[in-house]
């Protein structure tokens, strides 16, 4: 090959490379590849079979230039095409059928004479392999050509991965802004809901027995518009893959819902802070404190409400549950302070290896309260906390 024609490829390479570094769409990237690939060598036909990059054993994807009819599958893996893969090399052939480890073509597959393959190769890593076939006039591949795209596949390398890259940013950004929505939608929407409808039943005491319908059918409006808000929520998290850094509030979702279902009484849910901070240790340990509590509730209390509130901020997570209940005696708060009563020893346990604690108190306004804390960080327990209350308040247990 002539100093001109080296001149006029290495140039249309640089043209190619750069088409390709512009292009993070990663489907266009790849046929942009193949396409490239069959014009930067003249040639009649071309491929790219790409790995799966979460299970690089597996195909991912199959691309091809040139053919009248797509191909119906993947390469089996047997034969020539997948040398480049298994070997990391490449791999030029003057004739495909006449080979020894030819083991020819499935149906539909168009003929191949000369071939040539090369690996995708991003720093150690295989992506998978490009082959170009049958040039046109019949003649074999040269060195020249070889040469030729083992760079044009170093830049495709480079550019899929670049373009992976780009897609993980892109479903990251999805994901996080279905986050930030449904959080949205907790701390404003379903906190008015319950609110109006907390309120509603409040004022339903106040009033004549012929007044209070109105105010019924406020709190089931309130009720099914909370229902609403909380499928949408849930929605959003379930498109968004539910990560494990959602699944805390979704335990408490999913626990509010089936007390509210079993018991029948009214159970309301705010979170506050960056629940997604939440590590699995301090997850499972409010997950069982609020489950202990709520059965608590639903057997002793006679409560026709309770309150589950989950505060998260930059040093602790904190869970309150509050109910409208006889409230808990002296005695059985003695016995929750040597950890004896409503499961209380293994929460302040757990709670405690992690550097929080759990206390049981009387509500001012009637009712039990279960408190219980613990720090972001394990083994830093949260300033200013008392581990278990002491104070007495009225009413059976």
């Amino acid at each position: 090959m002539g100093t001109e024609a080296k001149a006029r490829r290495l140039a249309t390479l640089l043209e190619m490379s750069s088409l390709l570094a512009s292009q993070l769409d990663l489907g266009v990237l790849l046929q942009t590849v193949v396409d490239s690939a069959r014009d930067l060598c003249s040639a009649d036909i071309s491929g790219l079979l790409v790995l799966d990059e979460d299970e690089p054993d597996r195909y991912g994807g199959f691309w091809v230039s040139g053919w009248e009819t797509p191909p119906a599958h993947y390469p089996t893996g047997a034969g020539l095409f997948n040398l480049p893969l298994k070997t990391g090399c490449p791999l030029r052939v003057d004739d495909v059928p006449s080979h020894p480890l030819a083991v020819g073509t499935p149906p539909g597959h168009p003929p191949v004479g000369p071939f040539l393959g090369v690996p995708l190769r991003f720093q150690e890593q295989i992506l998978g392999t490009l082959f170009v076939a049958n040039l046109t006039g019949g003649h074999p591949f040269s060195r020249e050509d070889e040469e030729l795209m083992v760079a044009f596949a170093a830049h495709a390398a480079v550019a899929i991965h670049n373009a992976r890259l780009y897609q993980q940013a892109e479903e990251l950004a999805v994901l996080r802004e279905r986050q930030r929505l449904a959080m949205e939608l907790h701390d404003t929407v379903a906190q008015i809901f319950f609110r109006i409808g907390l309120e509603a039943e409040r004022l339903r005491e106040l009033l004549p027995e012929d007044q209070r319908e109105r105010l019924a059918s406020i709190a089931a409006l309130a009720s099914r518009g909370s229902a609403a808000v909380r499928a949408a929520i849930a929605e959003l998290h379930e498109r968004g893959g539910l990560p494990e850094e959602a699944g805390l509030y979704e335990l408490l979702t999913s626990l509010t819902e089936e007390f509210k279902a079993q018991f029948g009484f009214e159970v309301g849910l705010i979170v506050t802070g960056p629940v997604h901070r939440v590590t699995a240790p301090v997850r499972e340990l409010i997950h069982r404190a609020a489950r202990e509590a709520l059965t608590n509730v639903a057997k002793h209390a006679r409560a026709r409400m309770a309150v589950v509130n989950l505060a998260v901020d930059g040093s602790s997570v904190r869970l309150t549950v509050q109910d409208d209940g006889v409230g808990p005696d002296a005695g059985a708060l003695r016995q929750a302070g040597r950890g004896q009563r409503f499961g209380l020893a293994g929460i302040r346990r757990l709670a405690g290896r992690l550097g929080g604690g759990a206390e049981l108190r009387a509500g001012v306004d009637g009712g039990c309260v279960l408190r219980v804390w613990a720090p972001l960080e394990p083994g830093r327990c949260p300033p200013g906390e008392v581990r278990v209350a002491t104070d007495t308040g009225a009413g059976g247990g």
